[in-house]
């Protein structure tokens, strides 16, 4: 089936409805319209286009896949190159009065960049999650959600020994997911949400977050913060200009 069995009347419309982004405007709606007269032909003939279009579609993913992964192999070999070039300009090359070290080959310069970006441990991120769950979790159980009016921090700590100190644990944010209708929603902040969140159904989740901003922050001004949970990296690029 090629386009050529599509009644040629209709090529032109479909043409253009390709060229409008696919949207109809009211004239091709109305060139669009089956009748009782043309009910058969047309239903033939949209049911082809379909079909070449389903099959035009499964091209284009495929040609989009084959580009991403010829752009994955370009892009790994751009970052093996960079690291090549990072060695060899920090051994070899000449340092700038900012201290910045480069290549001046006549008709380019290029040097090392540093940026500083906070790497999070994930699997810190997910114990310190657990812990609190399940410390909530144990309270519900025991029926001591009302008996307290916050968590401590030593009981989660002590789930966590060797993996997570207070400080962790502390530089950590929970974003809270539950299904609740508006008109449910009568808390607004802390343990107290929580603790409804627990009484109100079981399947609600605790999804650990971090303030990379705070973090780096408080790590560039006082030098220490949450050691277990992240830390500053050094990120190298090569800028060409």
């Amino acid at each position: 089936m090629n386009i050529y069995q599509i009644q040629q009347s209709l090529i032109s419309i479909f043409d253009e409805i390709e060229e409008n982004g696919g949207e109809l405007t009211p004239e091709l709606e109305r060139l669009l319209q089956i009748t009782e007269a043309d009910f058969k032909d047309k239903v033939k003939s949209y049911a082809e286009v379909i079909k070449l279009l389903e099959s035009d579609i499964d091209a284009i993913k495929q040609e989009q896949k084959r580009l991403k992964d010829l752009a994955d192999r370009k892009q790994k070999v751009i970052e093996n190159l960079n690291n090549i070039l990072i060695s060899a300009i920090e051994q070899f090359g000449d340092i700038k009065k900012t201290g910045v070290k480069y290549l001046d080959y006549g008709t380019g310069i290029v040097s090392i960049r540093q940026t500083k970006a906070v790497s999070v441990n994930d699997e810190v991120l997910k114990s310190i999650a657990c812990a609190i769950d399940d410390t909530i979790l144990y309270n519900k159980e025991n029926n001591q959600l009302d008996a307290i009016d916050r968590l401590n921090i030593d009981d989660i700590t002590s789930i966590l020994e060797g993996i997570a100190i207070d400080d962790d644990v502390l530089h950590t944010k929970l974003e809270v997911n539950v299904r609740i209708p508006v008109s449910d929603i009568v808390k607004s902040n802390g343990y107290n949400v929580v603790r409804e969140l627990a009484k109100y159904t079981d399947n609600f989740s605790l999804t650990p977050v971090v303030s990379k901003s705070e973090i780096k922050k408080e790590l560039e001004e006082n030098g220490a913060c949450a050691p277990n949970l992240a830390h500053i990296t050094i990120n190298k690029s090569i800028q060409i200009k």
